[in-house]
């Protein structure tokens, strides 16, 4: 990375912006990401019915989510310490569906 050049200012912080700050990062520029609301993400939560957060523990990501973007967010919890098969997660979201269509 060249320390004295100027960083990359990204404004906006939803997907477009956080891709496009991560990509400039990985390639070694310094970024400055300015979002005018107190959270990452933009409108992609508040976009869903029903938001599946698939956690290997007991549900953290899943209560905070819930908590700060106020979205259904439904934990699909795994304490074994084994990936989720695609199988699981097919499932999972296959059940989700039929409960947001009844």
């Amino acid at each position: 990375m060249n320390a004295s050049a100027k960083p990359i200012l990204v404004i906006g912080g939803g997907i477009a912006g956080i891709t496009a700050a991560v990509d400039a990062a990985e390639v070694g520029y310094r970024v400055i990401l300015v979002e005018k609301e107190a959270y990452l993400g933009g409108r992609v939560l508040r976009s869903f019915r029903r938001v599946i957060v698939p956690e290997l523990n007991m549900g953290q990501l899943a209560m905070l989510v819930r908590a700060r973007f106020l979205v259904d967010a439904r934990p699909f919890n795994k304490v074994q310490g084994l990936p989720f098969t695609s199988q699981e997660l097919s499932d999972r979201i296959l059940e989700a569906v039929e409960e947001v269509s009844r």
